[in-house]
């Protein structure tokens, strides 16, 4: 067996797949609000404290959401009470800009 490919300790792929998706959120929330990456860590840890979710489940919500992927658990929920008309209006944009901008010169 290649030891490349040997699994890692239990939980290490979740373990990064978590960090992979908390970083996405952070980046999602600093590309909405200008904001520096510890204020965006801030703001979903006070979002999961104040729910009572897991920063996990706001974290994946708040990923799911911004990709255009909708969901139905009470953290979607969340993600869209809290940050839904700042992803509305920059999902708007970016669809817009999208759309409008010519293929070929």
């Amino acid at each position: 067996m290649n030891p490349l490919r040997e699994p890692g300790p239990a939980g290490y792929d979740a373990a990064t797949r978590g960090r992979r998706t908390l970083d996405r959120a952070e980046g999602v929330l600093i590309g909405l609000r200008g904001c520096s990456s510890e204020d965006a860590f801030m703001e979903l840890v006070t979002a999961a404290r104040d729910t009572g979710h897991r920063l996990s489940s706001i974290t994946s919500a708040l990923v799911d959401i911004a990709s255009r992927r909708d969901g139905t658990s009470t953290a979607h929920d969340v993600v869209r009470a809290r940050w839904g008309l700042l992803l509305d209006s920059r999902l708007t944009v970016d669809h817009t800009v999208d759309t409008a901008t010519p293929e070929h010169n």
